[in-house]
């Protein structure tokens, strides 16, 4: 089934293919216009501009047009996407010929902190080597503790120069789960 998610990852392809840096984050409850559920929506950023927005309709408007529960969507502003580009050509990323290193990474979390907002410190923390990142579960329950959720990513590293070694990988996994930790993420086991 599609999800939100599936959402979140067609904007990032979108704004991929044409160079656009966008980052996601969570706005106030008020700020959300009404068609979108609240808590369960994200700003599309680049930078300081506002772009638009992504995420799960608001059960009424699911309701009102006959869509299945928890349909998403996205809106893009297309005029101000391409109004943040620099005007250079895009540079296409080189193909990678060394293997890949797929892991999969399960934070908790407490609820407050979005999807987009751990995705943004794995990008940052895993740096030039993170070739993908899925978020492919969101699980809340007994098993994570009350007012917390768990948010599980399938992440793919290879390096354009090298094979990774084991330690390579341990190292990009170290750092990331460092840099989770200062938004409170904790991995699982």
């Amino acid at each position: 089934p599609v999800d939100w998610s599936d959402a979140v990852e067609a904007v990032r392809r979108i704004a991929g293919r044409i160079g656009a840096a966008i980052e996601l984050d969570q706005p106030a409850a008020d700020d959300v216009p009404v068609q979108w559920h609240p808590g369960r929506v994200a700003r599309v950023m680049v930078g300081d501009v506002f772009t638009g927005w992504v995420g799960e309709l608001h059960p009424r408007v699911n309701e009102a047009l006959g869509f299945p529960a928890h349909s998403a969507a996205f809106e893009l502003n297309l005029t101000a996407l391409f109004a943040t580009l620099t005007g250079k050509p895009v540079q296409a990323k080189p193909i990678s010929t060394f293997p890949p290193v797929k892991q999969d990474l399960a934070f908790t979390v407490d609820e407050t902190v979005t999807a987009g907002q751990l995705e943004n410190v794995i990008r940052k923390a895993a740096g030039a080597n993170l070739e993908s990142i899925e978020l492919f579960d969101v699980f809340t329950g007994e098993q994570v503790g009350e007012s917390k959720k768990s948010l599980a990513y399938a992440v793919v590293f290879r390096s354009p120069s090298k094979t990774l070694s084991a330690e390579d990988s341990d190292a990009i996994r170290k750092a990331i789960v460092a840099e989770a930790a200062e938004i409170g993420a904790q991995l699982r086991a």
